[in-house]
Parts: C-alpha cells; structure tokens; sequence
C-alpha cells in the first residue's frame, strides 16, 4: 500500500477520534455547566483544543508516513 494511502486511513481515524472526543466532552459540558455563559467559554476552548490535536496529529501522520514511504523506496 502507497505511504499516502496509509495517512489518509491515519486521518480519517483520527478525524473521527477527535470528532467522538469533542462530541463527548461537548455533551459533559452541558450536564456540568453552571450557566450557559460558562458552557459556551468552555465550548469555544473545547474546540481550540480539538483543532490544536487534529492539526498537530495529522501533520505527524503525514510526516512519518512520508519518511516511511521515503526509506522503503531507499532500501
């Protein structure tokens, strides 16, 4: 299987675990929240966070996988 095949299924799995985490979390806040002022601070800073770990992750998946499909092609 090509190197890009390999990230793109990484992504997408990691879109979808990012996406159940946000979702989870979202549905915790609104049980727990004590205003609705307060649930949406701690929404807006849920999302930052959920944007910062699919930004980070899918750029690694898509470095390691390039240097793996780079150092298969080498050998």
């Amino acid at each position: 299987m090509n190197w890009w095949k390999k990230a793109l299924i990484a992504t997408l799995i990691l879109l979808a675990v990012d996406a159940g985490f946000a979702l989870a979390m979202h549905q915790h806040i609104q049980k727990t929240a004590e205003s609705t002022q307060a649930a949406d601070i701690r929404d807006d800073k849920l999302g930052g966070l959920c944007g910062q770990i699919l930004g980070f992750g899918t750029g690694m998946i898509w470095i390691v996988a390039y240097m793996a499909g780079k150092k298969r092609r080498a050998s």
